[in-house]
């Protein structure tokens, strides 16, 4: 009996103090401006009261939310009351990193032409640590394209690194980028470029002409008028082709040739 009885309070007090434990556990990435959960693994707990290195304060969850603003060392402390009704109190330290910083620039001009439109790019992104261990890199164009770029803690995203973008609607328009940079820290950053890229429409070229005179000689006058709606003052080149290897390129509301018939 006496050793049933000590085997018994053993196991009592066993149990006990490994339920007294009141731990803290830690879910998300402990990276600036990222919301981290923290959850009290003590069963049966009362009166939580979180202090988060006395930048915030919780006494109403016990698996609150914080999220931390500034970057450096932070500590945790937990205090509850155990279902034994006894106090409790743990503490932990959590190292908040920088998000990772997005660097690119557009090379090309933000407005161009649709035919053989090319916007071009230098990404010289760097992670929360200002070093070039990058995770993965997203490329969202406002077209829908999505360009994507894979790395590794031992073989990070090659930075810096040139890229370039083609846009294929003639219709043209206004597009945006949004990048998305995961560093090697797992600190994630999303953000919309703040340039655009227009494409220009291409415009409506239209002409008609009429036959203004002929003669016996084999050669006829034609009258070529241009209707297409754009203003002289908004192109830089025009050229009229008139199909029988000649060209002109002085007169852009109209233009007289002259062609050569063919008398068999």
């Amino acid at each position: 009996m006496n050793i049933r009885r000590l085997i018994f309070i053993s196991f009592f007090f066993l149990c006990f103090s490994t339920g007294a434990q009141c731990l803290i556990g830690v879910k998300g990435l402990p990276c600036i401006n990222n919301p981290i959960e923290f959850v009290s693994n003590t069963p049966g707990a009362s009166n939580h009261n979180w202090n988060f290195n006395n930048e915030g304060f919780n006494n109403s969850n016990s698996n609150p939310t914080f999220t931390f603003s500034t970057l450096g060392s932070k500590t945790i402390t937990y205090s509850c009351t155990l279902p034994n009704g006894k106090p409790c109190s743990s503490s932990i330290t959590v190292v908040i990193k920088d998000r990772p910083k997005i660097k690119i620039r557009l090379l090309s001009d933000s407005v161009q032409c649709f035919e053989n439109n090319m916007f071009c790019f230098v990404d010289s992104s760097v992670s929360g640590d200002d070093d070039y261990c990058i995770k993965s890199i997203k490329y969202l164009f406002s077209d829908g394209e999505l360009i994507t770029k894979y790395g590794s803690k031992n073989k990070p995203v090659a930075l810096p690194a040139n890229f370039c973008k083609s846009y294929l609607d003639p219709q043209g328009a206004t597009y945006t980028l949004t990048v998305e940079v995961e560093d090697c820290n797992g600190c994630i950053y999303k953000q919309q470029m703040p340039f655009k890229m227009k494409v220009q429409m291409l415009p409506p070229i239209s002409a008609v002409f009429d036959e203004k005179s002929g003669n016996c000689n084999g050669t006829v006058k034609v009258k070529f008028t241009n209707q297409t709606q754009m203003s002289k003052s908004n192109v830089t080149k025009f050229i009229w082709d008139f199909g029988d290897g000649t060209k002109d390129s002085t007169s852009w509301d109209s233009v007289f040739h002259d062609y050569t018939l063919a008398i068999k």
